[in-house]
């Protein structure tokens, strides 16, 4: 008997012991799944180069949703890694040296962060000024404010003449740059200086003004096709000058600021031929209109009209192939007050119409059309109520 109590006692203790090293273990699992099983977030890079006096040395901090430090190496080049999306401030730092940009701020979503560049100076004494004065020569020379002075090259920026007609750029380091100035109805002599800073300051960049002794004039015209403006239609200016613009629609197109002089225009459009193919035009004091383009590509119209019940806000709906084409040519227009609709530039080839408008039926439901070398009229839909 006492064998027997013994036995089950023994059994007891492994049943228990079985327990709770199930227990243990189920709990590690647990803990596992809790810390997210080894997955990581996206992560992402911040880089960028340190040029100008310095690149080599510089502290890079890093600040915002992440911080850190790096320094740059013998190139100028850094990189922060492991970088998750947010909104981050990096700034550059060493003693004896300023920089362009004392810091930047960068948003990082979805992709890395490149080129956050800055560049080096060893002093405030290392950057330079551009100045001169702006004088109007319809004026006896007198001073001319308000011109906008647009600065471009190694730094850039833009500043206005004040009522000295004075003007400055300060804190550029050395490079090549460019100055231009502007006020509406004024040419300027000369149009634009380009200058290289080289360790010294740049005075006395002087520009005189003068009223636009120029007129400038339009030339417009329209592109049509059966009648029909051509909306989307590439229109290009060559001669005295080289532009081009699209039609609005109703086929209209125009350019302005043109002063005296011959002009080409030309409407383009792959698959389609114009009448004429261009035109010289010369401008001579006086605006140019009605240069007209016509579409003289082969194509054709269905039209219809749906009477009935309702006939206006119908959705009419075109399906159908073109010979010789192997795509599918689809089009939708709504009929006006009358029920008329209208299906314009089809080349040949066979489409089905279908008219549609909740809460009524039509008869025919559908027509095929086909069309060949002339329009087709009279593809008429009758509606009722459902």
């Amino acid at each position: 008997m006492e064998a027997i109590k013994n036995h089950f006692k023994m059994l007891w203790r492994i049943f228990f012991t079985t327990i709770v090293v199930f227990l243990s273990v189920l709990a590690v699992l647990s803990s596992g799944c809790r810390s997210g099983g080894g997955s990581s977030a996206t992560i992402y890079n911040i880089s960028g180069t340190v040029s100008g006096d310095i690149q080599q040395g510089v502290t890079i901090t890093l600040s915002g949703d992440g911080s850190g430090t790096k320094t740059t190496d013998a190139g100028g080049n850094y990189s922060f890694t492991g970088i998750a999306n947010g909104s981050y401030i990096v700034t550059p730092a060493l003693a004896g040296y300023i920089f362009t940009s004392t810091s930047r701020a960068i948003r990082v979503s979805g992709a890395n962060a490149t080129a956050i560049d800055f560049t080096s100076a060893t002093s405030a004494d290392s950057l330079y000024s551009i100045s001169g004065i702006v004088t109007n020569s319809d004026n006896d020379g007198e001073a001319l404010n308000n011109v906008t002075m647009t600065l471009s090259g190694a730094n850039s920026g833009t500043v206005t003449t004040d009522t000295n007609g004075s003007y400055t750029f300060s804190g550029l380091a050395n490079g090549g740059y460019t100055l231009i100035p502007s006020l509406s109805g004024y040419v300027f002599n000369p149009s634009s200086s380009s200058q290289t800073i080289g360790g010294k300051n740049i005075t006395g960049l002087n520009f005189t003004a003068e009223v636009n002794p120029t007129p400038t004039y339009i030339i417009s015209g329209t592109v049509t096709s059966s009648g029909a403006g051509m909306q989307g239609i590439t229109v290009s200016l060559s001669g005295l000058g080289i532009e081009s613009v699209t039609t609005d629609a109703g086929g209209r197109y125009t350019f302005s600021g043109l002063a005296n002089g011959t002009y080409i225009i030309a409407p383009t459009q792959t698959g389609e031929t114009f009448d004429p193919e261009n035109s010289s035009e010369t401008i001579n004091g006086t605006d140019i209109t009605g240069v007209n383009f016509i579409n003289t590509t082969t194509v054709y119209r269905i039209s219809g009209k749906v009477s009935g019940a309702v006939r206006a806000g119908v959705t009419m709906t075109l399906s159908g192939t073109a010979s010789g084409s192997v795509s599918v040519i689809s089009d939708s227009v709504i009929s006006d007050s009358s029920g008329n609709y209208s299906f314009q530039n089809l080349a040949n080839g066979s489409y089905n119409i279908t008219p549609t408008l909740a809460g009524y039926t039509f008869t025919p439901p559908k027509l095929v059309v086909g069309v060949s070398n002339r329009d087709i009229t009279s593809i008429n839909f009758t509606s009722s109520p459902q």
